[in-house]
């Protein structure tokens, strides 16, 4: 049951925003996830190894309205990066390395999934 769940949550990860610059996939742990802002549906999270981008604030990745229209799929990218985080599971997070932001500077993400233990 759990792995069908991880599963259904991985596939509706799949973000529908455009592509500004050269998406490009990093994979590490996850070390914060947690609300941020006043607009509901907003949160940020790092990964130990949190990649340099165009944007202005690059100490986290952040999902919002913005840039995860579908309230869903933002649930989804949640619950998938929580459990990467209690479980020491790594996550491949793909992002623009361009000027794809958000609003606050930090840069956004196209998906996010879980890797298999190696």
């Amino acid at each position: 049951m759990k792995r069908c769940v991880l599963t259904a949550a991985i596939l509706a990860s799949a973000l529908t925003t455009p592509l500004y610059a050269a998406p490009t996939g990093i994979v590490g742990t996850v070390v914060v996830v947690g609300p941020y802002g006043d607009q509901a549906g907003t949160f940020i999270f790092s990964l130990s190894n949190q990649p340099t981008t165009g944007c202005s604030n690059n100490s986290y990745f952040e999902v919002s309205p913005t840039t995860v229209t579908d309230a869903e799929s933002r649930r989804n990218i949640f619950a998938t990066l929580l459990s990467a985080k209690l479980t020491g599971t790594r996550v491949d997070v793909v992002y623009d390395t361009g000027s794809f932001c958000d609003t606050m500077g930090f840069p956004a993400i196209y998906s996010v999934a879980l890797q298999p233990a190696s």
